[in-house]
């Protein structure tokens, strides 16, 4: 069911993009340009806060060494 809601938001937005030509589409654009940016800045902010964050971000940014192409593709495909 929520998929069918997500289909009817996308085709809704895409009529009325279209339905009164390129000034109504303006409008669209004031949503659908900040609204991932936004949805990213939220996601952030709420998995900051979870518990062990700052050692994966700790992780990310400082590693404990590159691994060897080998271990990757073994990772990978085991």
């Amino acid at each position: 069911m929520p998929a069918f809601f997500a289909t009817m938001v996308v085709w809704l937005t895409c009529f009325f993009a279209v339905f009164k030509g390129v000034h109504s589409s303006s409008y669209i654009v004031w949503f659908t340009v900040p609204a991932p940016f936004i949805f990213i800045l939220i996601m952030v902010f709420k998995n900051i806060g979870l518990e062990g964050a700052d050692k994966g971000i700790d992780k990310y940014l400082n590693g404990t060494g590159q691994p060897t192409p080998d271990t990757v593709w073994a990772d990978a495909v085991g």
